[in-house]
């Protein structure tokens, strides 16, 4: 985003959170303009700071790539002094985010209620694993643990393999793009009310729509579970990794109209009117007789 376009810029946020989830949503922020303050403990810091670090480095790129576009202090809210502190930049402030445990602000007496009699315009967002409420609201929650609760990683890997978790930090930026949106909403709503509110995410919730086609597949009764780079079910042919000789290449024809193309550009465009090959129905059943 350009200089001359930072919609955010007339706003303050105050970012308690570590890690993935919650820096890369108050990063986002920042790119749109905010001007984001960075709390980290004395202590300890962001746990992600020594993520990766290169020898005599003060943080690794982990850190940087979700903290670019902040300022950055140290506060001890477990101190009286920092508390208030804390409560005065609250005054000031527009938003203030965090991705602690459930219930960690409350223990430290500076939960949304206590923070919204000090500023009334304050939108209050948080981060979860599971939510702030429920039977799973303590459980532990990074990346590859939500994966695993909430269903990506039995969708991930081979079909007669093990479960794998996505390579990437999947549910981190989903829960942490749902966030973003969350906030964004809150300050159009803030702007026609005047008053503030709280906003709540969990990054089990923001990965369920990742899992919109093998719930789909479920749903009309074709297996769901790991197909390695296939569509859940086999529902779509061709999509798979292939085999070349300098790699790999994904190969993916949705429908009946993007399968000519593939023809031509495989060279051999008489596939594209073989009668066998005609629809997207029968090449997934020519597909899935061939293997069983």
């Amino acid at each position: 985003m350009t200089d001359a376009i930072r919609p955010l810029d007339d706003l303050r946020v105050l970012d308690l959170t570590h890690y993935y989830n919650g820096p890369y949503a108050t990063m986002l922020l920042a790119y749109l303009g905010a001007d984001v303050i960075k709390i980290e403990s004395p202590n300890s810091g962001d746990g992600a700071r020594p993520l990766y670090r290169p020898s005599g480095k003060p943080f690794g790129i982990p850190f940087a790539l979700m903290n670019s576009n902040k300022r950055a202090i140290t506060l001890n809210l477990k101190a009286l002094e920092g508390c208030d502190l804390f409560k005065r930049m609250i005054a000031k402030a527009d938003v203030v985010v965090e991705n602690f445990a459930a219930g960690t602000m409350d223990k430290l007496g500076l939960g949304y209620e206590v923070l919204r009699e000090i500023n009334p315009r304050l939108i209050y967002a948080s981060g979860t694993g599971y939510g702030l409420t429920g039977p799973n609201r303590n459980l532990p929650a990074f990346d590859p643990v939500v994966q695993a609760n909430s269903g990506v990683m039995a969708l991930t890997g081979a079909m007669d393999g093990p479960p794998y978790k996505a390579g990437p930090a999947v549910v981190d930026i989903l829960g942490a793009v749902h966030l973003c949106a969350g906030m964004l909403a809150a300050i159009r709503q803030r702007d026609r009310t005047g008053k503030g509110l709280m906003v709540e995410l969990s990054l089990q919730e923001s990965s369920i729509p990742s899992l919109a086609t093998h719930m789909g597949a479920y749903g009309i009764g074709l297996r769901q579970l790991r197909d390695g780079n296939r569509a859940s079910g086999s529902a779509i042919i061709p999509y798979n990794a292939y085999p070349a000789v300098d790699g790999w290449v994904m190969i993916l024809a949705a429908d009946d109209e993007r399968w000519p193309r593939l023809c031509r550009v495989m060279g051999q465009p008489e596939l594209a009117t073989d009668a066998r090959f005609a629809t997207l129905a029968l090449r997934v059943k020519i597909a899935t007789n061939a293997t069983g």
